[in-house]
C-alpha cells in the first residue's frame, strides 16, 4: 500500500507542477503585481482554512473520498486558462484550493495510519522523492514551453496537459487499503508539545508562504527576470529536494537543527543579491533547508498521533498550512506591494521560528528536554491566559453592548410614548 501512496504523490505533483506552480508565473504574465497576486489569493488562503479546520473536528481518512476530491480539483484547471478577470481567477483558484486542501488532508490521513514514526517517515520520504521526480518532469515541461511558445496558447497547453496527467493520481487511490487506524488515546499530558510545535510550524510556514508570495514576483516585476527563469527556480528546488530527502530521512532527529539554522538565511539572501541567476542557487539552499525542516514536522506529528489520533494529526497540519496561507495574503495586502517588506517579514518570522524550535521543542532544542519542556509549558499557558482574557474582554464586551442598546432602546421608547402623550395634550387643548 506504500506504493500506492508514493504513486499518488508522482502524479498529483507532475499535475500541480504544470498547474499551481505556474500560476502565480501566470499572475505576472498577465501584470498582476504583488497586492493584485495577493487579493487573488486571499479568499482561496481563507476559504482552504476553513475547510480545514473543519476537517480538524471532522477528519478524513478514506481514499475514495481523497480521490473524488483531488480528481475534481485536477477538472477544474481545464478552465483557468479561459479566465483573466480577478473575480473569475479567485473564484477558480478558491474551488481549487478547497478540494485541493480536503483531499490532501485525506491522503495526508492515509500516511498517518502507519504503525510506528519511522514507517510514517519512510512513507513521507518516499512519496517526497517520487513526487520531487514527477515535479522535476513537470517543471521541466512547464519552462520548455514557456521558453518556446508565446502568448497565451503556452500558458492553455500547461494547464490542460497538467489536468490530464493528474488524473491517474485518483485512480491510484481507490486501490488504497489502510493498514491501521490509530484512534486518538486517552493520555493526559503533552498539551504544551502539541502547542510549541503548532507555534513553530505556523510561523516557520507563514515565513515560506511569504517568500514564496513576494520571491516570484519580485524576481519578474522587480528583478527583471524572464518568466522562464522564474520558473526554472521551481525546478532547481525540485531537482534539490530528491538528495535532501535521501541525507535527512536518515539523520537523528537532532541534527534537523541545522536545517534549520540554514533556512533563515534564505530571505536575506533574496533581498541582498539583485542578479536573477545568482536567484537559482540560492533556490538549492532554500530547498535542501526546507526539506529537512519539513521532515522535522512530520516526525513531530507522527508523535503526536497518540494523543490525537491519525486522522486529526494530519488534518492539524492542514490547519497550519492553510492558516500560514491566509496570514501570507493578510500580509501582502497591508504590506501595498512592498517587496521589501514581505521578504522583510519572513525574514523575522524564519528567525522566531527557529528561535522557538531551538529554545521550546525538546527534540532539536539546545537545551536539556526538561528545560525545553518548561519553556514549552510557558509559552502554552501564556497562550491559554492570552486567549482566556481576550475571549472574557470580547464576553463581556458584548454583554456590555447589548446592555446599552437595551437601555437606548428603552429611552427612545420613553420618548416616543411621552411625544405621543404631549400631541394628543395639545390638540385636545
Amino acid at each position: 500500500m506504500k506504493y500506492v501512496l508514493a504513486a499518488e504523490s508522482f502524479f498529483t505533483n507532475l499535475s500541480v507542477a504544470m498547474t499551481r506552480s505556474i500560476f502565480i508565473v501566470y499572475l505576472a504574465w498577465l501584470g498582476y503585481g504583488l497586492r493584485e497576486v495577493s487579493y487573488v489569493v486571499l479568499l482561496p488562503s481563507a476559504a482552504s482554512a476553513l475547510a480545514a479546520l473543519q476537517l480538524y473536528w471532522r477528519p478524513c481518512s478514506s481514499s475514495r473520498l481523497a480521490a473524488l476530491l483531488l480528481g475534481a480539483e485536477k477538472a477544474i484547471w481545464l478552465l483557468a486558462p479561459y479566465l483573466e478577470t480577478p473575480g473569475q481567477l479567485t473564484l477558480a483558484y478558491t474551488a481549487d484550493s478547497v478540494l485541493y486542501t480536503a483531499g490532501s488532508a485525506c491522503v495526508a490521513s492515509l500516511v498517518y495510519e502507519y504503525e510506528s514514526e519511522s514507517e510514517v517517515m519512510k512513507v513521507t520520504s518516499s512519496r517526497t522523492v517520487l513526487g520531487n521526480l514527477a515535479t522535476i518532469a513537470g517543471l521541466a515541461a512547464s519552462t520548455g514551453l514557456l521558453a518556446l511558445l508565446e502568448g497565451w496558447g503556452r500558458y492553455w497547453a500547461l494547464f490542460t496537459l497538467g489536468s490530464i496527467l493528474g488524473l491517474p493520481s485518483s485512480l491510484v487511490l481507490l486501490f488504497h487499503r489502510p493498514p491501521c487506524r490509530r484512534e486518538a488515546s486517552e493520555e493526559q499530558g503533552g498539551e504544551e508539545l502539541v502547542f510549541s510545535s503548532s507555534l513553530f510550524m505556523f510561523a516557520f510556514l507563514l515565513s515560506s508562504n511569504l517568500l514564496g508570495l513576494a520571491w516570484t514576483p519580485y524576481l519578474v516585476s522587480e528583478l527583471g527576470a524572464a518568466d522562464y527563469i522564474a520558473s526554472a527556480r521551481y525546478l532547481v528546488a525540485a531537482l534539490a529536494t530528491i538528495p535532501a530527502s535521501f541525507y535527512w530521512v536518515g539523520r537523528r532527529i537532532r541534527s534537523y537543527r541545522y536545517s534549520l539554522l540554514l533556512s533563515a538565511l534564505t530571505p536575506v539572501l533574496v533581498l541582498a543579491v539583485r542578479n536573477p541567476l545568482a536567484h537559482l542557487p540560492m533556490t538549492l539552499l532554500t530547498s535542501f533547508s526546507f526539506t529537512g525542516a519539513s521532515f522535522l514536522g512530520v516526525f513531530l506529528f507522527a508523535t503526536y498521533r497518540r494523543r490525537l489520533g491519525s486522522a486529526k494529526a494530519a488534518a492539524l497540519t492542514v490547519v497550519l498550512m492553510q492558516a500560514s496561507q491566509l496570514a501570507a495574503s493578510l500580509i501582502g495586502l497591508e504590506a501595498g506591494g512592498s517587496y521589501h517588506l514581505v521578504l522583510g517579514a519572513s525574514a523575522a518570522l524564519r528567525l522566531g521560528s527557529v528561535a522557538l524550535a531551538l529554545a521550546a521543542i525538546p527534540e532539536v532544542s539546545m537545551f536539556k528536554p526538561s528545560t525545553a519542556r518548561v519553556y514549552a509549558s510557558l509559552l502554552y499557558w501564556s497562550g491559554v491566559q492570552g486567549y482566556t482574557v481576550a475571549l472574557a474582554f470580547t464576553r463581556e464586551s458584548i454583554l456590555l453592548l447589548v446592555k446599552l442598546s437595551a437601555a437606548a432602546l428603552a429611552l427612545l421608547l420613553l420618548y416616543t410614548v411621552i411625544r405621543i402623550m404631549y400631541l394628543i395634550a395639545a390638540s385636545l387643548s
